[in-house]
Order: structure tokens, then C-alpha cells, then sequence
């Protein structure tokens, strides 16, 4: 690449997911995101469109960025990981298998037909997804390698689970430095579906997108889902609010404690190491649980840093 000193230092970090898009300016030393810009045209919206489609839009966040930052772009690598690589995005590319390592070497990338911005020539290199026998993900395995490159997770990578909280969110287990096995739960998603869909939409207005995280209504949600199980709990959100129990805003957090709980229970007695990256309400909610649930060797990672799982998954490409 022609490059000078300072360019090299930087890389351009793209996730790409079904319903949104991310492009992050990144110093390599540091990890520290020099500008981004995201929007909501995922990979969905241009499912079945010719390659260019893609190159368009990726030029016009370049364009973006540069305004934010008022830095020039030149040459910079570009990775792009997520569901650009999925059997509906820009191209299909195979699902790595275990032995997975943690290393990056497991990892299956491919460069893209190259393009032109600004006079200077740009190979995006596509990273693929992650399978098991019976489960797949496509994204969540660059945050994952990210998360375990740091020293406060690695100490931990000869046994334990990880969790990445999230629409779909990933358990996956970790044995001598490599996975071995996932599962996924719909937890994210069965919220809006639940809070959109279902009868108990009635008792989950729409207007109350996001309440402040109530820790007493989340704990009876996941008191109630230990003692009851999920499908007899459900209901107690409609029945709650009809019977004046609890608020709107209340059966957010109860729905959402009966949800975390329930996923967090797949966990309950395993007696090793359970790491976890999320922020904001989310790790509130799944700190909560886990201590509910006696999870004795429960370890959150940095809030501070959790933004920054796929950046740092895509970096280690940069030292295979």
C-alpha cells in the first residue's frame, strides 16, 4: 500500500448488519475512533443489487467521514464484517468451523473487487461468519475475537462462556483457546416482537421506547420466570397492568427481566467463568440477573470499550 507514516497507523472499520450500517475512521495504535457515521441502510436494502450498489454507499460514508473528521482518506485498509457476507449481502462467503481459535487464524476473510475514491484505490476485505453443526452467526465472531485479545479476557480462555448480548444473543463456549460450541437466543428480538405483536402491546405503549432501567420491576421479572418458567409469565404483563399492579413503564423492565432471565437460566449451573461485553441498561439488566442467579465467577467487561469488540476483532487481521 502507498502510504505514508501517519496513514498506516489508521484503518477503515465497517459493520455492516441486516438493518444497519456503521463506518468508523479508526487510529491503530490507540483503537481510538477518529470519526464515524452510521445510518439504517443494512444490508436488507440492497440484497440483490449489482456490486456497485454497495460501492456507492460505502463512498458516500468515506465522504462523511472526511467532513466529520476533516481528515483526507488514502488508502486506508477497510474491513468489513457482519451480514455483508451472508448469503444476502454483498457476497456469499463460506462459515468458518472449529476449532475455531482465538487468534484470527480461524478467520475466513476475502478481498473485493477494488474501486476508486478520490484518486486513490480502496480492496475492501469481507470477513465471514462463524458455524457449528446446528447454529451459525455472522459478526458476533470479530467481536468475540476482539473481546478475547484483551488481558483481562484471555486470562480466562482455556475455560469459560461468553456473552454478547443483543437482538440474537450469543452464549459461546471457550476450551483451551478455541470455541467449541454457541448457542443463540432470541431474547432481543422476542422483546419486540412481544411489545410490537402480541396482546401485551396494549400494556407496552409505544411511546415508551426506553424507560429508565427500574431494578425492582426487572428483578420480579426474572424472579417470576425462575419460579414459573417463561410461558406461564407472559401473560402477567397484560394481567398486571388490567389488575393496576404495575405501570407502563413497569412492565417494560418486568418484560424485559422475564426475558434476560430466561437466557441467563441456560447459564445457571455452570460453575466456571461467564464473561459478558454490553452497555448502558443492557449490562444493567444482565448484571442483575446474574446476580439473582448466584452466578458466583460472573465477570463484566469494560462498558467503556464494548463499542469497540469489532474494531478490534478486525485489527488482528491486520497481523495475520
Amino acid at each position: 500500500m502507498s502510504q505514508n507514516r501517519n496513514e498506516e497507523l489508521r484503518f477503515l472499520s465497517c459493520d455492516w448488519g441486516t438493518s444497519n450500517f456503521r463506518l468508523r475512521l479508526i487510529d491503530l495504535s490507540s483503537r481510538a475512533v477518529l470519526a464515524e457515521t452510521t445510518n439504517d441502510k443494512g444490508i436488507a436494502l440492497f440484497s440483490g443489487l449489482e456490486s456497485s450498489a454497495y460501492v456507492t454507499h460505502l463512498c458516500d460514508a468515506f465522504s462523511t467521514l472526511e467532513e466529520k473528521s476533516g481528515l483526507a482518506l488514502r488508502n486506508e485498509p477497510v474491513f468489513v464484517s457482519g451480514m455483508a457476507s451472508s448469503s444476502i449481502g454483498w457476497k456469499e462467503l463460506p462459515y468458518a468451523e472449529f476449532p475455531f481459535s482465538l487468534n484470527a487464524e480461524s478467520l475466513i476473510s476475502m478481498p473485493l473487487e477494488s474501486f476508486d475514491y478520490h484518486k486513490h484505490t480502496y480492496v475492501p476485505i469481507l470477513i465471514s461468519g462463524l458455524a457449528s453443526s446446528e447454529d451459525v452467526m455472522r459478526g458476533e465472531e470479530t467481536e468475540l475475537l476482539g473481546m478475547m485479545s484483551r488481558p483481562e479476557a484471555l486470562v480466562y480462555a482455556d475455560d469459560c462462556w461468553v456473552v454478547l448480548p443483543g437482538t440474537h444473543s450469543k452464549h459461546i463456549r471457550i476450551v483451551n483457546q478455541q470455541v467449541v460450541d454457541f448457542h443463540t437466543h432470541m431474547t432481543g428480538e422476542l422483546f419486540n416482537l412481544l411489545r410490537q405483536q402480541s396482546v401485551l402491546k396494549h400494556s407496552l405503549k409505544a411511546e415508551v421506547d426506553n424507560p429508565e432501567f427500574n431494578e425492582e420491576s426487572f428483578i420480579s421479572g426474572v424472579e417470576r420466570v425462575m419460579a414459573k418458567g417463561l410461558s406461564a409469565s407472559l401473560f402477567k404483563v397484560r394481567s398486571s397492568s388490567l389488575l393496576k399492579e404495575h405501570s407502563v413503564a413497569s412492565n417494560f423492565n418486568f418484560l424485559s427481566g422475564m426475558l434476560i432471565g430466561n437466557e441467563m437460566q441456560a447459564l445457571r449451573f455452570y460453575d466456571g467463568p461467564i464473561l459478558i461485553s454490553a452497555s448502558g441498561a443492557m449490562i444493567r439488566g444482565y448484571n442483575c440477573a446474574a446476580a439473582i442467579m448466584g452466578l458466583k465467577q460472573y465477570h463484566p467487561m469494560s462498558t467503556e470499550r464494548h463499542h469497540l469488540l469489532a474494531v478490534e476483532g478486525q485489527a488482528l487481521l491486520l497481523k495475520r
